[in-house]
């Protein structure tokens, strides 16, 4: 299986290197072709990728647009029900009895010698409890006086036992609170 080769040496050299000359141009072709292969495998990987953020990028819009206009069809209605909430708040602020005002006219009515010890209010019936001290039958009388010059007091009524003491007395009232959504 050996052979001889009997050509001069001149030809064998030449013979080596176009051997060496097709072994180099068929590893240049597989490597251009590899190139070649991996250059339009990464071609189609990118233009893949491409298309899939492309068609993100066109789920994205048409979701938002959706979302917007659900937004924009529900915004009427949104603002219907604040507009309702500010009414109903506004309704409910304007009907209530404002209370500070109401305890600051009463410690503005109280003389010098009257002391209040219990208070109490009943909301449906505007009725305000009193109990108190009064060191004179006089600082009393010039209580009930002030309570009846003030304009959101009503129906000033002392039981009639307050009066029978002249000094240190314990008393009771009642009065009602004019409600001003009736008048």
């Amino acid at each position: 299986e050996n052979m001889i080769n009997l050509l001069p040496q001149d030809e064998k050299k030449i013979l080596q290197i176009e051997e060496k000359e097709k072994i180099a141009l068929v590893l240049e072709t597989l490597s251009f072709i590899f190139l070649l292969c991996l250059i339009l495998i990464l071609v189609s990987i990118q233009t893949y990728i491409w298309g899939q953020v492309e068609a993100e990028k066109i789920i994205f819009e048409q979701e938002k647009r959706e979302f917007e206009v659900s937004e924009v069809k529900d915004l009427p209605e949104k603002i219907k029900l604040a507009n309702k909430a500010f009414f109903d708040l506004n309704s409910f602020y304007q009907s209530q009895i404002k209370s500070t005002e109401i305890l600051e006219e009463l410690s503005e009515t109280l003389p010098q010698g009257v002391h209040l010890t219990n208070l109490s209010y009943q909301k449906k019936t505007s009725q305000v409890a009193l109990s108190g001290f009064s060191k004179s039958r006089e600082i009393l009388f010039e209580f009930k006086k002030n309570l009846e010059q003030e304009e959101n007091f009503k129906d000033i009524y002392f039981s009639p036992s307050t009066w029978i003491e002249a000094i240190n007395i314990n008393f009771n009232m009642n009065f009602k609170i004019k409600d001003e959504s009736k008048t």
